[in-house]
């Protein structure tokens, strides 16, 4: 009783009697699964939750860059700068190649989440005229860990949004991956 008392709904009475103790006994591990099956319902239904919100913040975010990322693009064919027209075309290239990849999980290696970020600042960068510099750096040994697909780029536009579309100089965004030894990989992000 004490286990199911601290969380651990598994715990059940083994004994065996045909008299009411017994009765309490079945009693008690019935409601005991029940309960773990409510509490793993509950924890299913929240992790579908979060699933929807992420996809819907995914869906959101492609319509909005790519109308942006596009009329760069003319104005910058419009003004003959044929080297950058065919830089943003291969970086919208990778950066819709990983979200239409990307999108059928829900987690990639942070390896992978970094290059898509990378090429999501190349973007940003030929939009503000290398106006944006940025440095992303990755402690060693973090690169196979699972991340959340799209974990960095709504972060860092963000930043873009929030911190350098109204600036009128020079901006810098700096992201630093860092772990510590033990814990979980969301406490390893930093």
């Amino acid at each position: 009783m004490r286990s199911v008392e601290k969380g651990d709904y598994g715990s059940r009475i083994l004994l065996e009697q045909g008299d009411e103790f017994g009765y309490v006994y079945r009693q008690f591990n019935s409601m005991a699964e029940q309960l773990q099956i409510l509490v793993q319902e509950v924890l299913h239904k929240k992790i579908q939750l979060q699933e929807a919100q992420l996809k819907m913040l995914q869906s959101q975010i492609n319509p909005h860059f790519l109308f942006n990322s596009l009329y760069q693009g003319y104005r910058m064919a419009v003004s003959g700068e044929n080297e950058n027209v065919a830089r943003l075309c291969k970086y919208l290239g990778d950066y819709f190649r990983f979200v239409t990849r990307q999108g059928l999980t829900e987690h990639a290696r942070l390896a992978d989440e970094v290059k898509f970020t990378r090429t999501y600042l190349e973007i940003q960068m030929l939009r503000f005229s290398n106006r944006l510099a940025y440095e992303l750096e990755v402690e060693a040994g973090l690169e196979e860990m699972l991340v959340p697909v799209l974990m960095l780029q709504p972060l860092v536009e963000n930043a873009i949004i929030h911190g350098f579309e109204s600036l009128e100089g020079e901006g810098r965004i700096r992201i630093a991956i860092t772990g510590t030894s033990g814990g979980s990989a969301r406490e390893r992000i930093g």
